[in-house]
Order: C-alpha cells, then structure tokens, then sequence
C-alpha cells in the first residue's frame, strides 16, 4: 500500500549497494523496482530493472551473483507468465542440484514447479508437489542435503531410478539416522 515509499527506499538502497560494491544487494533492489513496475504496469521501469540485472549478471565473474541474477530475471519472467528470461538449468533437475546451494534450492523447485504447469507436464508436477508435501511433514526425512551425488531433494527424487515418490537410498539412509 505504500509503493512510493518503498520504491525511494529500495533506489536508496540500491545507492549505497552499488557505492559499496554490493552486486548481490543491487539485483535484489532492481527485482524489487521491477516487481513494483508490474504492479503499477510500467513497462519502461521494468525494462530498465530488467536491463539492469542483466547488465549485473554480464560483468560479474562470481558464479553465485550470476546465479542470484538467473533466479531474479527467471522469477519475473514467470510472474509475468513468459518463459524469456528463464535460466536454462532451471528446466533440469539436475541444473537446479548442480548451480544453487541446498539453502537456495527450494525457490529454485518452485520455479521449475511453474514450469512444470506452464508446459502442461501436469503428471511430474503432482509428483514434485507430493514430495514437497511429504518433505514438510517430516522436514528431518527430506531436507534438502548435498552430500556427494546424493540429494534428499523431493525433485531429485523424482528423478530417482525407483521412480517418482520413492527416495534415493542415501536419503533413506539418512532419514532413517535421524
């Protein structure tokens, strides 16, 4: 309700990020500006923040800033309900086990979960969204670990040679540790 608030506040913000040198702080100002310039229907405001975090992933070497653009510029896009912007190892499990750290991974299932639904696999996506489920009723037995090429993720179990809903056996065995 107070969107000119927020919008002065997040361009402050994005002053001193980028005084400092805080790459990460100023993607997640411009995915701030951008998620508002939809909601007012700006389009040349959500372009420029477009723009900007691309600009910021294009010069940055560090990997998990560049990671932190994709996921920004793959969220907006699919708020906005367009594949265009979305991150090519988003569309892979493994993509997603292999580029975001386990804290990170959850958000990076819920993308591929809209995936999911926008491409009609409606069947994988009922598998994803039972083993998220199942995960949080028991959040010891599905924690999301990385622990050599073994993941206790619900959408690396999907991709498990059992098949959907049966868990690898390292996180079998994990569960049952804990």
């Amino acid at each position: 309700g107070r969107e000119e608030e927020g919008g002065v506040l997040c361009r402050r913000a994005l002053e001193e990020a980028r005084a400092h040198g805080q790459l990460s702080l100023c993607i997640f100002a411009q995915f701030c500006l951008a998620r508002a310039a939809i909601l007012r229907g700006d389009a040349e405001g959500f372009s420029a923040a477009m723009e900007e975090i691309q600009g910021y992933a294009e010069g940055c070497s560090d990997a998990p800033v560049r990671r932190m653009a994709d996921l920004c510029l793959s969220s907006l896009s699919l708020l906005l309900g367009t594949k265009d912007y979305v991150a090519a190892w988003l569309y892979d499990v493994e993509g997603i086990r292999k580029y975001l750290h386990p804290p990170v991974a959850p958000f990076g299932e819920i993308l591929y979960s809209n995936l999911l639904l926008m491409d009609g696999r409606y069947s994988e996506l009922v598998a994803v969204s039972q083993l998220a489920l199942d995960r949080l009723r028991a959040p010891d037995a599905g924690r999301t670990r990385r622990t050599g090429s073994t993941s206790c993720s619900p959408v690396a179990d999907l991709r498990s040679p059992s098949g959907p809903g049966v868990r690898s056996p390292g996180c079998q065995a994990r569960s049952r540790e804990t």
